[in-house]
């Protein structure tokens, strides 16, 4: 009987103590995983930490490049490519608003600047923008390059008409002269030689003894194309020969343009020969031209 029992009892015993060293084990195995991911987790949180430290020296490093004498403020968004908008803020007593248009606007200005290429040296292009700036602050008009041009042609443009009104100025001058020479001219000539200031011709007409007219171009060269832009012109030309009704009709053509003519009204001067032996008749032929033009006779 004793040996039964106490095999029974060894036997209860062994696996006993088999089953607390196995509960030992899971314990301690627990205990090992959870220790692990405790320090993957402190891993990881140092990691993030060494990263944000670096992060801030990053920024406080710049902050130090650009004068900056305040630290990022964590309700701001932060940008490690310039000094925060808070620093600014500081530095020039600005309000935040006024610090992050002045970023922005710097920002902008360096971006024009590299489209320049190297066209303008950058301390150039500083000095200039800061002279801007003074003149809009003053309230004075800043010229663009548009604007310059534009003034320039203006200019240009001005001297032309200043040069034109000098030109015609002079010719006034000289046609008042002429007329204190020559008396009985209601207009002046419309058209004087440049450097004598004598009259130029616009036709040479000969009265036929029917008292009908034939007439050719007498003008300079320089003047032919003027000469047939005057109404009338062209058709006396091309016809040659004309009765007095129709040298009549083309003149009062001519005479018409010639005052309307700016800035003054004019008459056209012509030499006149006349085949009229008659002499009442020849003088009313001439008489009846002198209506329209101012005439040189030449006697034969």
């Amino acid at each position: 009987m004793s040996k039964k029992d106490d095999s029974v009892f060894q036997v209860s015993l062994t696996e006993i103590a088999f089953t607390l060293v196995l509960l030992m084990l899971l314990l301690l195995g627990h205990r090992l995983v959870v220790t692990l991911q405790e320090i993957s987790q402190q891993k990881s949180l140092i990691d993030q930490q060494r990263e944000q430290i670096q992060k801030y020296e990053y920024i406080q490093n710049n902050l130090q490049k650009f004068g900056g004498m305040c630290t990022p403020d964590p309700e701001d968004p932060i940008d490690t490519m310039m000094p925060c908008v808070k620093c600014l803020s500081v530095a020039g007593r600005l309000t935040k608003e006024d610090s992050a248009k002045s970023i922005d606007l710097g920002k902008n200005m360096v971006e024009q600047w590299k489209a320049q290429g190297e066209k303008i040296n950058f301390d150039d292009y500083q000095q200039k923008l800061a002279e801007a700036a003074v003149k809009i602050a003053q309230g004075k008009e800043v010229l663009l390059g548009e604007e310059i041009q534009k003034l320039v042609a203006e200019a240009k443009a001005a001297t032309m008409e200043r040069e034109q009104l000098i030109a015609s100025n002079e010719k006034l001058t000289a046609q008042n002269a002429y007329f204190q020479r020559r008396a009985g001219m209601d207009d002046p000539p419309c058209w004087l030689s440049d450097k004598a200031f004598r009259p130029q011709y616009l036709f040479a007409v000969t009265i036929l003894p029917d008292q009908s007219y034939v007439v050719a171009p007498n003008w300079p060269r320089e003047r032919e194309e003027e000469a047939y832009a005057i109404p009338g012109v062209k058709e006396m030309v091309q016809k040659k020969h004309l009765s007095r009704a129709e040298f009549n009709r083309y003149s009062t053509m001519i005479m018409e343009h010639s005052q309307q003519r700016k800035p003054q009204a004019c008459r056209h001067f012509v030499t006149m020969t006349s085949q009229v032996l008659d002499r009442v008749k020849g003088d009313k032929a001439r008489l009846n031209l002198e209506q329209f033009f101012y005439k040189f006779e030449i006697v034969r």
